[in-house]
């Protein structure tokens, strides 16, 4: 049988692939869900209440850079695993400018170049953090751009950091752009790109 929803909003727009909390509020239901993809024009999120199609919801989310989003959404396709698809009513102008900056940002990491397995061991710590606060972690894919690696640290969207290659001695700066849950003991893994190189992993 053809699938005969309406596709949401977010596919006419870029989506990234990000975990924000967001909280919604239908009638008198109260819940807080998880992101699972973001667009200017709307969001899936895994909810913990079923969401009526073409039902109303208001959100609320923060973005990485601190700002508060507050929209109205339509339920444009509710699965019965709690994944929800949200289509954004008409943003306010500062709501707009932030969320489309933020996807901005995190959209030049996405898909940047080609992306090759590699594990490598790296050490990372915040810019301008000591040498005694950087994090152990391990890559699962690299790009001339950046990569993706694992580690249990608890860096945030947008963090600016240190990536250091002990065996070749090198180091760069990069910007986190994805984050997403891993597994036990805090294991996450982050995108990152690099600020200003693309020969890093040669």
């Amino acid at each position: 049988m053809p699938d005969t929803r309406a596709p949401y909003a977010e596919r006419r727009h870029p989506r990234v692939r990000v975990a924000l909390p967001v909280e919604l509020r239908t009638g008198m239901v109260l819940a807080l869900g998880t992101t699972e993809d973001l667009s200017i024009g709307g969001m899936r999120i895994a909810a913990p209440v079923h969401l009526d199609r073409e039902r109303d919801v208001w959100l609320r989310f923060n973005l990485p850079t601190g700002h508060s989003v507050h929209a109205r959404a339509l339920v444009v396709h509710s699965q019965s695993d709690g994944r929800v698809g949200l289509s954004f009513g008409e943003l306010g102008t500062a709501d707009h400018v932030a969320l489309t900056t933020t996807l901005g940002a995190l959209l030049g990491y996405t898909r940047r170049g080609t992306r090759v397995s590699r594990r490598i061991h790296l050490t990372v710590r915040p810019v301008g953090a000591q040498e005694s606060e950087a994090e152990i972690a391990e890559t699962l894919f690299v790009s001339p751009h950046g990569g993706l690696l694992v580690s249990r640290a608890h860096w945030k969207l947008l963090d600016k950091v240190l990536v250091t290659w002990p065996e070749k001695q090198r180091s760069a700066a990069a910007k986190i752009v994805y984050r997403r849950h891993a597994g036990p003991g805090g294991l996450a893994e982050f995108g990152f790109n690099f600020t200003d190189t693309e020969d890093f992993w040669q």
